[in-house]
């Protein structure tokens, strides 16, 4: 793009939003010019996006490569070539359930919308659902076992008194990081315990559901605390606000 271009693209992008802006002072025709405008091109841009990228690339392209290779099930590997196709049955899956999906429109046949959503639900549950425990419960689990509970100096005591290896070597714990590490553990843990729905919540798992309940609490009350806090500032600095001013307008009276 040239230089001018530039400019002049700049200059309506200022002039674009500038109108946007005359709406905080009232509704107005440069305003709805402005917001058609936008809704007009958003539209066509992700038209043409969407038959770009999902009509020809993944329908119209992978079948006409696949009948001018001749392949029905699989296509075959060509090295140096353009996106081909799956091979004309796999191609051809996705749409028949696509337009199985729109069946559900008319009465006699909605029933066979019911096969394309049980298997975007499955396909979708089997993807979602590894993920999803990898990256909230496996993932946090592993850091959480890792961290280090044992200050630097009790490592050899520890590593002597259970046996295996010599102690690892890695930056040095101090006493309160091992507990503060220790705590998070032992929180994880209750946590943990306190979503386990199997037993019920008496004994050990009473307990642990208990410390869970109160650590979670004792949160909750220190953050409402700082809120209230807070709140009282503001509107002791209000008061004293509203203070100085009468006081400067009884001055102005007075002299």
């Amino acid at each position: 793009m040239t230089p001018a271009l530039t400019v002049i693209g700049v200059w309506i992008a200022a002039f674009l939003t500038l109108t946007i802006f005359s709406f905080l002072f009232k509704d107005n025709p440069i305003y709805k010019f402005a917001e058609h405008l936008v809704v007009g091109l958003s539209a066509g841009y992700w038209m043409v996006v969407l038959v770009q990228n999902v009509f020809m690339d993944l329908i119209v392209n992978p079948i006409k490569a696949d009948v001018l290779t001749l392949s029905l099930l699989f296509a075959p590997v060509q090295e140096g070539a353009g996106k081909g196709g799956n091979g004309l049955l796999l191609d051809l899956a996705p749409i028949v359930l696509g337009v199985m999906m729109w069946l559900r429109f008319f009465p006699k046949t909605s029933w066979w919308s019911r096969i394309p959503i049980a298997y975007v639900l499955g396909s979708g549950a089997g993807l979602a659902i590894p993920t999803a425990l990898q990256t909230f419960i496996v993932s946090p689990l592993a850091g959480t076992l890792t961290l280090p509970i044992v200050p630097t100096g009790w490592q050899a005591w520890t590593t002597g008194l259970f046996g295996g290896g010599s102690a690892a070597l890695g930056e040095p714990v101090s006493i309160w990081t091992a507990l503060g590490n220790l705590l998070i553990v032992a929180g994880v843990f209750c946590g943990i315990v306190y979503f386990f729905f199997s037993k019920e919540h008496r004994g050990i798992t009473g307990k642990a559901a208990l410390w869970k309940s109160l650590a979670e609490g004792g949160t909750r009350a220190t953050v409402d605390l700082d809120e209230l806090l807070g709140r009282a500032e503001a509107q002791r600095a209000t008061v004293s606000l509203h203070r100085d001013r009468a006081a400067s307008r009884a001055f102005a009276r007075r002299s």
